[in-house]
């Protein structure tokens, strides 16, 4: 399945300023994961043209879970990807305990969202 294209900052601004008018800059800064409202006015007015990675990321996350709604994917394939990704994890001795770390990383990332 290939991955689908993030949203541009237009885009962004536009599903953000919808959001916004329905409820309030400090309401959807919070909704979006993003601990400053300032900053979030900021990016609305244009006044930021490259958002930092976290807020950008925390933007195209709230954008998608909005426009896709939330994921139906059943608990099952859920397991059965980390079984396979622990598997996969273990596999090369080497790099055990990178492995071992960044599938840390991708449990807590999949939880988490």
């Amino acid at each position: 399945m290939a991955a689908r294209p993030l949203p541009s900052l237009s885009v962004l601004r536009e599903s953000i300023q919808r959001r916004v008018d329905e409820s309030s800059l400090r309401e959807t800064a919070i909704e979006i994961g993003i601990n400053s409202h300032t900053a979030l006015r900021r990016f609305l007015r244009g006044e930021t043209k490259n958002p930092q990675p976290d807020t950008r990321e925390a933007m195209n996350r709230w954008y998608v879970k909005r426009v896709l709604g939330e994921p139906t994917v059943p608990r099952e394939y859920v397991d059965t990807a980390i079984s396979w990704l622990r598997t996969w994890a273990r596999e090369d001795a080497k790099a055990k305990h990178v492995n071992e770390r960044r599938l840390d990383e991708i449990v807590k990332e999949i939880r988490d969202d």
